[in-house]
């Protein structure tokens, strides 16, 4: 199995480069169809305000694009200079981009921890690339397992048992700080 995952996120990258690096709704089967044609790889493109990532995937045993490569499509497919954002992509091969794609799904990789919005985004995501015809077998199979591994992590965890979203911690402090907020 060749996998690999090659992306910014808020860990790596300030919120204005990732706004640039966004690629939206309608341009996304678009771009898909694209980067599978060019490297003839399964492909899902997961593009939220905090990441931007490129899932690639080919059941059988071949050479892997590399992450420059990577790189300078995503340069192409969003007008951004590569130079400006080489250094922030990271890029994760085999078991480590399925552990990553299991950890963002989940919720362990977002701002606040837990946050339920990604998994969501994450299914978007592979539902668009199912509809442009980019996903294959081996996509199919990990998006799915990475549905069950989501389900698991909220069932059996406490993770989204407490705040879950940047904007229901911001209406908790803010509560702290005013009284009330009608003349706000």
């Amino acid at each position: 199995m060749n996998l690999m995952v090659v992306g910014i996120s808020h860990r790596t990258a300030p919120m204005a480069l990732r706004e640039r690096l966004a690629i939206g709704p309608s341009a996304l089967p678009r771009v898909l169809d694209v980067l599978a044609s060019r490297f003839g790889w399964e492909t899902v493109i997961l593009s939220t305000c905090n990441r931007v990532e490129v899932y690639l995937g080919r059941p059988v045993a071949e050479i892997i694009p590399d992450q420059e490569l990577i790189g300078e499509f995503l340069s192409e497919a969003t007008g951004v200079p590569l130079e400006e954002f080489r250094h922030r992509l990271y890029c994760h091969r085999g078991v480590e981009a399925l552990r990553h794609l299991f950890v963002v799904a989940s919720g362990l990789d977002s701002l606040v921890l837990g946050e339920g919005q990604i998994a969501g985004q994450v299914r978007d995501a592979y539902e668009t690339a199912c509809e442009a015809g980019t996903v294959g077998p081996l996509l199919h199979a990990l998006f799915q397992h990475a549905r069950r591994v989501v389900r698991r992590v909220h069932t059996e965890t406490e993770l989204t048992a407490g705040k879950i979203s940047v904007s229901s911690l911001a209406v908790d402090y803010l509560r702290q700080v005013f009284e009330h907020f009608h003349d706000k």
